[in-house]
Protein backbone atom coordinates (compact mmCIF):
# COMPACT_ATOMS: atom_id res chain seq x y z
CA UNK A 1 0.00 0.00 0.00
CA UNK A 2 2.87 2.35 0.78
CA UNK A 3 4.37 1.75 -2.68
CA UNK A 4 1.10 2.63 -4.39
CA UNK A 5 0.82 5.82 -2.34
CA UNK A 6 4.38 6.84 -3.21
CA UNK A 7 3.78 6.13 -6.90
CA UNK A 8 0.65 8.29 -6.93
CA UNK A 9 2.42 11.14 -5.14
CA UNK A 10 5.28 11.00 -7.64
CA UNK A 11 2.82 11.01 -10.55
CA UNK A 12 1.01 14.05 -9.17
CA UNK A 13 4.30 15.87 -8.61
CA UNK A 14 6.00 14.96 -11.90
CA UNK A 15 2.99 15.02 -14.25
CA UNK A 16 0.53 17.51 -12.72
CA UNK A 17 -1.32 18.49 -15.90
CA UNK A 18 -1.82 14.89 -17.03
CA UNK A 19 -2.88 13.90 -13.51
CA UNK A 20 -5.34 16.80 -13.44
CA UNK A 21 -6.86 15.71 -16.74
CA UNK A 22 -7.17 12.15 -15.43
CA UNK A 23 -8.87 13.38 -12.23
CA UNK A 24 -11.34 15.45 -14.26
CA UNK A 25 -11.96 12.38 -16.45
CA UNK A 26 -12.67 10.29 -13.36
CA UNK A 27 -15.07 12.99 -12.20
CA UNK A 28 -16.88 12.93 -15.56
CA UNK A 29 -17.18 9.14 -15.47
CA UNK A 30 -18.52 9.19 -11.90
CA UNK A 31 -20.95 11.96 -12.85
CA UNK A 32 -22.26 9.96 -15.81
CA UNK A 33 -22.78 6.89 -13.63
CA UNK A 34 -24.50 8.96 -10.95
CA UNK A 35 -26.84 10.62 -13.45
CA UNK A 36 -27.64 7.24 -15.00
CA UNK A 37 -28.77 5.84 -11.63
CA UNK A 38 -31.67 8.31 -11.44
CA UNK A 39 -31.79 8.21 -7.65
CA UNK A 40 -34.31 10.41 -5.93
CA UNK A 41 -33.06 13.52 -4.15
CA UNK A 42 -35.91 13.47 -1.63
CA UNK A 43 -34.90 12.62 1.91
CA UNK A 44 -38.17 10.85 2.71
CA UNK A 45 -37.41 8.18 0.08
CA UNK A 46 -34.07 7.26 1.68
CA UNK A 47 -32.97 5.92 5.00
CA UNK A 48 -29.98 7.49 6.75
CA UNK A 49 -27.34 5.19 5.28
CA UNK A 50 -28.51 5.36 1.67
CA UNK A 51 -28.78 9.16 1.83
CA UNK A 52 -25.30 9.31 3.34
CA UNK A 53 -23.97 7.21 0.45
CA UNK A 54 -25.81 9.46 -2.00
CA UNK A 55 -24.16 12.57 -0.52
CA UNK A 56 -20.74 10.86 -0.40
CA UNK A 57 -20.94 10.00 -4.11
CA UNK A 58 -21.65 13.61 -5.02
CA UNK A 59 -18.86 14.79 -2.73
CA UNK A 60 -16.41 12.44 -4.45
CA UNK A 61 -17.46 13.75 -7.87
CA UNK A 62 -17.02 17.38 -6.83
CA UNK A 63 -13.68 16.70 -5.13
CA UNK A 64 -12.26 14.93 -8.18
CA UNK A 65 -13.25 17.85 -10.42
CA UNK A 66 -11.78 20.41 -8.03
CA UNK A 67 -8.56 18.45 -7.48
CA UNK A 68 -8.07 18.09 -11.23
CA UNK A 69 -8.70 21.77 -11.87
CA UNK A 70 -6.36 22.80 -9.04
CA UNK A 71 -3.59 20.56 -10.38
CA UNK A 72 -3.93 22.02 -13.86
CA UNK A 73 -4.19 25.67 -12.84
CA UNK A 74 -1.35 25.41 -10.33
CA UNK A 75 1.10 24.26 -13.01
CA UNK A 76 0.17 26.35 -16.04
Amino acid sequence: MKEIKETLVRAFENYPIQSGIIMIGIGVILLLFQLDLKESNKMKEHNVFSYRGFVNKWTLIIMSFLFGIILILKNI
